[in-house]
């Protein structure tokens, strides 16, 4: 998963928190229609210094559970302590990467993962298909990342400009299959899958039927715009 730039001190945990937080409240409504209430088990996949986890934690109490996942242990050791300063107690973590988590195949109502599929050019399928298969049956495969295609500056900076242009390249040559940022083409549902309507802006989510089984392959989400997806 993504390896972090900058040190996990307290100002960079305390920033991660006010994101989440911000996060929660805007997608209050997906989240419900995600599954993500009390009793609910939930993944959260690239978890960071789990600043969301504790939240989700939090949300799915009474009687629910989450398990946060992340590949970098200076992030699992900072998830640990802010959840137990928060003294959420349904909450534990794990080192894993995106596409081998370690968890049990059709364990949890909701796997979230939040601006990873990005920075993984070449995996998203892989990814994608390995988290699908740790729902149970109606089961919600909740996936945000940031569509930067719709990045616009003005007044124009060549500099900026060319930056953006090297960063395509490089996700380019890492095999992305799409624009870089945009999860349209891995967010995705096989049939026998719903997408909720109220799936929003960089947020998108497929639901798991009874019928389908871990493995399956899946097909692309609606493009930014189409039913099933709502840009902002």
């Amino acid at each position: 998963m993504t390896e972090y730039a900058l040190e996990l001190d307290d100002t960079a945990v305390r920033r991660f928190v006010a994101a989440a937080r911000l996060a929660e409240q805007a997608e209050r409504d997906e989240w419900a229609d995600a599954g993500i209430t009390a009793g609910a088990a939930v993944a959260d996949v690239g978890c960071g210094p789990g600043a969301l986890t504790a939240l989700l934690g939090q949300r799915v109490a009474p009687g629910g559970r989450v398990v946060g996942i992340d590949s970098d242990p200076a992030a699992l050791a900072a998830a640990r302590r802010l959840v137990g300063d928060s003294g959420v107690a349904n909450v534990s973590f794990g080192q894993g990467d995106a596409a081998s988590t370690g968890l049990a195949p059709g364990a949890f109502d909701v796997v979230m993962l939040r601006h990873v599929l990005g920075h993984n050019g070449g995996r998203q399928w892989e990814i994608v298909d390995h988290l699908r298969s740790l729902l149970r049956a109606g089961g919600c495969l909740y996936l945000v990342d940031t569509d930067l295609t719709g990045l616009r500056i003005f007044p124009p900076d060549p500099g900026l400009r060319d930056m953006w242009r090297r960063y395509a390249d490089f996700q380019v040559s890492r095999a992305t299959t799409s624009p870089p940022g945009s999860v349209s083409p891995t967010c995705s549902a096989a049939p026998g899958w719903s997408r909720p309507a109220s799936a929003a802006g960089t947020t998108s989510s497929a639901r798991r039927g009874s019928g389908d089984r871990p493995g399956k392959p899946v097909t692309p989400c609606p493009q930014p715009g189409s039913p099933g997806q709502r840009t902002s």
